[in-house]
């Protein structure tokens, strides 16, 4: 451990040298639940909320989470105190501590934080358990009263191992956003009015360029889905994304970018309307398999028995070995490794779903 570390630890000596000395309750009685990363990480951990929530009916459970984490987990049932921790993050927590303080959690449970801040502040918050994963904690395991071992499993079965530690238990694993009437208000202007013609999306980003599929692979595909499934393509995408999505539907005849237009719940919206989704390994791939829409899924440098398709129907999912051991994921400067995929194989899977269905 570091000095800086160090120094973080002899600050919130609550939590610093192991469990409470007080008696842990039996059953717990406000539950916190962290999760402030991105969109898959956000729906990797609905399965466990529903499961704490199932498991310990009598407590408040309550989850602080990012942005788009809030979008997502809006009209969650099984949420009853919902808290968005904005940027920068220090202010942002300052702010939220006098009601984090009041709902009085006495388990804290950080599924995934990428803030190092947040580690001090859950332990200043005074739980009598607070629980993570070992490892992940940036060099702050100290300040943690139960560590739950990093296992080799998909990251929704380490979540509800949280809930197995507490003695609870869970009837499924299935990714959920509850959607409500309103998310569906802006895709009438989006969408084909009388026109039947199903709509497939395309979705050629991803937040770590090293997962990204070739963008000239992604317009053979769309130009050969185009022609012979004569279905309208909608390629999407974040705000960053906006150029990359144009580049791509710009190509393919009747094809339309509309990266940026939409919020995570209005995709969500679209995802249940669409028939097909096509996507390289990031967080609108699991928001389609929340949704339940047919997703080819193509995977590479990441492993999808840990982070890819857990239990969801409807997926075919195209796989490589890595190119580089180890791979250098953030550092690497062209993801050649991706281009093991061919256009064809892609295309047969998406004629295989479509027909499917």
């Amino acid at each position: 451990m570091n000095w800086k570390n160090r120094w973080i630890c002899r600050l919130c000596p609550t939590l610093s040298s192991g469990p409470p000395t007080e008696e842990v309750a039996a059953l717990p009685r406000s539950i916190l639940v962290v999760s402030t990363t991105g969109m898959g990480d956000t729906l990797w951990g609905t399965p466990a909320i529903k499961a704490l929530k199932t498991s310990f009916p009598e407590a408040t459970l309550s989850v602080v989470t990012s942005g788009v984490g809030a979008e997502l987990l809006r009209g969650n049932p099984y949420i009853d105190h919902l808290f968005k921790m904005g940027e920068p993050a220090l202010p942002s927590l300052l702010r939220l501590y006098p009601r984090l303080k009041k709902i009085a959690p006495d388990t804290i449970l950080i599924f995934h934080a990428s803030q190092r801040a947040l580690y001090p502040f859950c332990s200043l918050l005074r739980p009598q358990r607070l629980m993570a994963i070992a490892g992940r904690n940036k060099g702050l395991d100290e300040l943690c009263s139960d560590l739950l071992r990093d296992h080799p499993v998909h990251e929704i079965e380490q979540r509800l191992a949280f809930v197995e530690r507490l003695g609870g238990s869970w009837e499924d694993s299935f990714l959920e956003c509850h959607l409500q009437k309103e998310d569906e208000a802006r895709l009438s202007s989006l969408l084909p009015g009388s026109d039947a013609a199903p709509i497939v999306l395309l979705h050629p980003g991803s937040k770590d360029r090293f997962k990204r599929w070739p963008t000239e692979k992604w317009i053979e595909l769309g130009q050969r889905l185009s022609a012979h499934l004569g279905c309208h393509l909608l390629v999407t995408g974040d705000p960053s994304e906006r150029e990359l999505a144009w580049s791509v539907a710009a190509e393919i005849p009747s094809a339309r970018s509309i990266a940026g237009e939409l919020a995570p719940r209005e995709l969500a919206a679209l995802m249940r309307r669409a028939k097909l989704l096509l996507t390289a390994d990031t967080g609108p791939m699991h928001l389609g398999f929340a949704m339940g829409l047919a997703t080819v899924a193509l995977f590479c440098p990441t492993d999808p028995k840990l982070c890819g398709p857990h239990l969801a129907t409807s997926v075919r999912l195209i796989q490589k070995r890595r190119a580089c051991t180890p791979c250098l994921r953030k550092r690497c400067p062209d993801p050649f490794c991706m281009r093991q995929i061919s256009v064809d194989e892609v295309y047969q899977a998406a004629l295989s779903l479509f027909y499917r269905r």
